[in-house]
């Protein structure tokens, strides 16, 4: 009778998606993959509130997990290992996956992974460029982390800088909230500086007189609130919309406004993020540059650090 094959279940709730995975032990392969997302919980809030996506947590993760079992008809048995992101991240969201995580593996009495955040995003690109080689200049940008890191080897990193204060994925959001967007406002500043002809508004470069690899975003959130209340577009305390509410219902004029406050931010955020990278190669001359991280998904930032 051949062997059955053994996997290790892996559970993610740092933030505000719920994520369940099963990946086979031998071959890597990752069998099933299942998110569920709460972004229509927490849209009209411009932003995440813990204690929804805590509760939330707590209903999604038992669904998806029998869901992840009986598609590929599983059973417990065939568990070997359990992994869980442990931090950093939301207290209340991790506090209730690693929970579940732990109550499971101490009833099927098989060993629990802790598994730190940042360094999952930074070993990440390894999924599909499995050629990827060390030693290379990792950025992680997400909604909660900016850290720049000389990867020399698994389980080998050197800290060269990180943000002082917000991180960039914070910014987009908290932008898109300043001009009346819904969450998450990332994607949306994302599309519309992409799409716009506008000039952008020069906003200050944070930290450009200082040769330190460390970010700042709370400087540049000030200048786009300042920007959008003098323009008086600034809606944030309004009832917050999606991208195609604000073309089919928007003031031409308002909208141009908008549209150039968008287009300056995401400037500033390519020429800040290829400054630094460039400080980061002249004191670690490396080859190779990873972005992992929600905001590697940015248009703008992929063409830029690709450019380099």
């Amino acid at each position: 009778m051949p062997q059955r094959r053994r996997f290790i279940l892996a559970i993610e709730t740092s933030c505000d998606d719920s994520c369940v995975a099963l990946i086979d032990t031998e071959t890597g392969e990752i069998l099933c993959n299942k998110i569920s997302s709460q972004i229509s919980q927490h849209a009209k809030f411009g932003g995440v509130v813990p204690e929804i996506a805590s509760r939330s947590h707590l209903a999604q993760l038992p669904i998806l997990v029998k869901s992840c079992f009986e598609e590929f008809d599983l059973r417990f048995s065939d568990l070997s290992e359990i992994a869980v992101t442990s931090a950093p991240g939301l207290i209340g969201s991790l506090l209730v996956g690693v929970s579940f995580a732990k109550s499971l593996a101490w009833s099927l009495k098989i060993p629990l992974i802790p598994v730190d955040h940042i360094e999952a995003h930074i070993l990440s690109p390894l999924i599909d460029c499995k050629n990827l080689q060390f030693p290379f200049l990792s950025l992680v940008a997400s909604g909660g982390h900016t850290h720049l890191f000389h990867v020399e080897s698994i389980g080998k990193y050197q800290l060269l800088g990180k943000t002082l204060d917000d991180a960039i994925g914070e910014a987009y959001d908290k932008t898109a909230k300043i001009l009346g967007f819904q969450y998450p406002g990332g994607p949306v500043i994302d599309k519309i500086a992409a799409s716009t002809k506008e000039k952008g508004y020069a906003f200050p470069i944070p930290m450009q007189k200082k040769k330190t690899l460390n970010f700042s975003l709370s400087g540049l959130k000030t200048a786009v609130k300042n920007k959008a209340l003098e323009l008086e577009v600034y809606e944030e305390k309004g009832l917050l919309k999606n991208m195609d509410e604000f073309y089919a219902n928007e003031n031409p004029k308002k909208m141009k406004r908008k549209e150039k406050i968008i287009q300056g931010f995401q400037n500033t955020i390519e020429e800040m993020v290829l400054e630094k990278i460039q400080l980061a190669l002249k004191k670690k001359p490396l080859k190779n540059i990873c972005i992992s991280g929600g905001v590697a998904a940015n248009q703008g930032l992929r063409k830029s650090i690709s450019s380099l």
